[in-house]
């Protein structure tokens, strides 16, 4: 584990090959000490996803999927569709956070085409996940072509 002044940095561990680099990266506070975070890679051992059990006394834990989506060059799938075809995600205190590329109208009214989501919105769907979005808000910012995308 390394140290970014009063933050801790968690990265999934290397991946086999070390050709590959872990894309996912969690940053927790060390201010908050009543907050134990701790790697699951018993659930997922993968640099493109990270899976951290969150806990605090008196609450139940819970599970954070940190997830990257890329062609993995092995198999030429993406991560979703590579890792989660046939896993079924916890259908209480999960979280799904990551870099997606998704474009969908669940998120975004916009899109006409989907792109990249028929494993993530199965999965979302069939565990009653709630999208925590702010409808119609931009998450990423093209600084080159100052456009933004959902």
């Amino acid at each position: 584990m390394s140290s970014y002044g009063s933050f801790d940095l968690l990265l999934p561990r290397g991946h086999t090959n070390n050709r590959i680099k872990p894309r996912v990266a969690t940053f927790v506070s060390r201010s908050l000490s009543h907050l134990k975070v701790n790697p699951r890679p018993d659930i997922f051992d993968d640099p493109y996803v990270q899976v951290l059990e969150v806990s605090a006394v008196g609450h139940d834990s819970i599970l954070l999927f940190n997830i990257y989506k890329v062609r993995y060059p092995d198999t030429q799938q993406y991560t979703m569709e590579r890792l989660f075809t046939d896993y079924s995600f916890p259908t209480t205190n999960t979280i799904l956070v990551g870099d997606m590329n998704a474009h969908h109208p669940w998120w975004n009214g916009r899109i006409e085409i989907e792109k990249h989501t028929s494993t993530l919105v199965s999965k979302m769907e069939a565990g009653h996940f709630h999208l925590l979005n702010e409808p119609e808000a931009p998450t990423f910012f093209q600084y080159r072509s100052a456009t933004h995308s959902l």
